[in-house]
């Protein structure tokens, strides 16, 4: 029950929860410190054990926050925000990932979009009311992993009857014949693609670029997927979100701590917001085949 009310927000003490889910908190931590050593790469390692010994408690708006001291944090933290930012750059994001990530999306949407798809196969279960967007059990929460998923792929492309479309995409992502990256800067996809106006007469003419490469050319739309991502140092609180601005980084930001027990945000800290980066990403992934096409079409 306490862990229950951790997780909610409804904690006794209630600036606990603000452990779990804030630019800070246990989560990233954890995913940061395991993935750097799962891949191998450098770029996500942080000082843990001070990061932790600079945690204590201080006050914002009347309230109680958990935070970090404001003299000996601001080094670690802003090591662990870099850490964060670069393992989206080079792992996460990285446009192989991506590209898997994008014919994953393509493949789920064509099972929601074909009725009866996904019943038809053996042990759809819970991908199935998943997608179809019923509620799930803990249970059925739980068998959603990584082999489950790719055990998914395996009986759509391997399953007499299957919907071209879908065996297709499937045997595509098993063989690691993959989307590919259109080769353009992401300052010319977002001046072409992201134009809301004429957005259908946009996308209108890469199609009929990638139509012959297409084992259905009618189906076109499953072959082009658009990636736009952004990660950010800090929470950013939504333009249309109309919340007290108080309110708000009380419940969404991590704090620095002086000796009075004052707590600040990290975006109205001047030495960590001077530092604060971004990472903004738009790509297109295609077939590789014509690829290059859809690039000399948004060149011209």
């Amino acid at each position: 029950m306490r862990i229950a009310r951790l997780l909610r927000g409804r904690y006794w003490l209630e600036y606990l929860p603000s452990l779990l889910s804030r630019e800070v908190d246990v989560d990233r931590v954890d995913y940061i410190r395991r993935d750097t050593h799962q891949t191998g790469v450098a770029y996500g390692r942080f000082d843990l054990a001070w990061l932790i010994s600079t945690c204590t408690v201080g006050e914002f708006d009347g309230r109680w926050v958990t935070g970090f001291d404001s003299r000996k944090a601001p080094r670690v933290i802003e090591q662990f925000l870099a850490a964060r930012i670069a393992l989206y750059d080079t792992v996460y994001c990285h446009r192989t990932v991506r590209a898997v990530e994008a014919m994953f999306k393509s493949l789920l949407k064509r099972l929601k979009d074909v009725p009866g798809a996904i019943d038809a196969l053996p042990g759809g279960g819970a991908f199935a009311k998943s997608i179809r967007g019923e509620p799930l059990s803990q249970t059925e929460i739980l068998q959603l992993d990584d082999y489950a998923l790719f055990n998914l792929i395996h009986q759509i492309a391997n399953t007499p009857g299957t919907d071209p479309i879908l065996e297709d995409l499937a045997k595509r992502i098993l063989g690691r014949d993959l989307f590919k990256m259109v080769p353009i800067s992401p300052k010319m996809i977002e001046g072409y693609v992201w134009q809301e106006e004429a957005q259908e007469a946009v996308y209108e003419k890469l199609y009929r670029v990638i139509r012959p490469y297409c084992p259905s050319p009618a189906h076109v739309k499953y072959y082009l997927v658009h990636d736009d991502y952004s990660v950010t140092y800090f929470n950013e609180k939504p333009k249309k979100n109309t919340e007290d601005e108080g309110e708000w980084m009380r419940r969404h930001s991590s704090f620095l701590i002086d000796e009075s027990r004052k707590a600040t945000a990290f975006q109205k800290d001047e030495e960590l917001s001077a530092r604060k980066k971004r990472l903004d990403i738009k790509r297109l992934f295609t077939l590789d085949s014509c690829s290059e096409a859809v690039a000399k079409v948004i060149q011209d």
